[in-house]
């Protein structure tokens, strides 16, 4: 049995420096965004196709920003929609549309009606959880959930929002190739260092772009004399204007034995197309965002 278990609820492998300075951060307002995700798992012989398409739209605070997510298709072409923990959760608010407050740097700092919404999606995470295990071990897995800090539930429930939000790249800015080394996280380690290269450039069109590649051993769940080997390879398209994710790309590669994952996750966030708040398809939101960067024109490119 594969001991590991990587779905979008998995935290980020990279752990980001924290800026020095204040982010850039001046979103669209009152403008709906598609923001859409898809990400494609192959183990073994078997790959899956997962999509997540929201709607997102900005509004002016007096204190920063109101942003209101609604959740507008989670499934797979597995027909089976729970493939995925965050699909999962995700999925529980499946029409709903969720407020979440920023500051004036682009930071979740409350989500109205926090506690109910994280009811529902503690429910739907033991669920799928405890689907192989025992009711005895899914009450335990739930009373874990509902016992997580106020503050850590902000955390989570704010990743469906803040992975969109990335001023911390702008002011980051243009940076040559140079070592970097990662701490691995859970569930792919337990603190192993990853290490591997990373640079940042600018677009056509002023677009930031940073690329990394890092890697390393990890330990296997429940056997202490066992490791694998992990690559993660990541893409992140920024603009600078308003300190917003334009496209990402993720690619794991994990390798234990005869065992061999490869999971790619792309990310989109651009115009609406008509009709926003309807799903519409990923690959037509990619189509929409090719076409928007294309009408950005020609700009001073400072790839190393």
């Amino acid at each position: 049995m594969n001991p590991f278990a990587i779905s979008l609820a998995a935290p980020a492998l990279l752990a980001s420096n924290a800026p020095q300075q204040q982010p850039v951060f001046a979103p669209p307002v009152n403008r709906p965004l598609r923001y859409a995700t898809k990400q494609t798992r192959t183990d073994g012989a078997v790959t899956r196709m997962f999509r997540i398409e929201r709607t997102l739209v900005f509004h002016r605070a007096t204190d920063g920003y109101v942003a209101e997510l609604t959740i507008d298709r989670v499934d797979s072409d597995t027909g089976d929609p729970t493939g995925a923990l965050f699909e999962t959760g995700m999925a529980a608010f499946l029409g709903r549309t969720l407020r979440f407050h920023l500051d004036a740097a682009g930071t979740v700092t409350r989500i109205e009606d926090q506690d109910a919404l994280w009811s529902v999606f503690a429910d739907a995470l033991a669920e799928q959880m405890g689907r192989k295990a025992t009711a005895k071990a899914q009450a335990k897995i739930l009373r874990g959930l509902k016992a997580m800090p106020e503050s850590r539930r902000r955390v989570v429930l704010g990743s469906m929002l803040q992975a969109a939000v990335r001023p911390d790249i702008v002011v980051e800015g243009v940076e040559p190739v140079h070592a970097v080394r990662r701490k691995a996280r859970p569930p792919f380690g337990h603190g192993e260092m990853l290490d591997g290269t990373a640079r940042s450039w600018r677009m056509p069109g002023g677009i930031l772009r940073r690329d990394s590649n890092v890697s390393g051993d990890i330990s296997v769940p429940g056997s202490a004399d066992r490791t694998a080997h992990l690559v993660q390879k990541r893409s992140l398209k920024v603009d600078p204007r308003s300190g917003l994710l334009r496209e990402s790309r993720k690619v794991l590669r994990l390798s234990l034995g005869d065992v061999r994952q490869v999971h790619v996750t792309e990310t989109r966030l651009g115009p609406a197309p008509s009709g926003a708040g309807q799903a519409e398809g990923i690959e037509q939101q990619l189509d929409v965002q090719n076409d928007d960067q294309k009408r950005n024109g020609p700009g001073e490119a400072t790839q190393p």
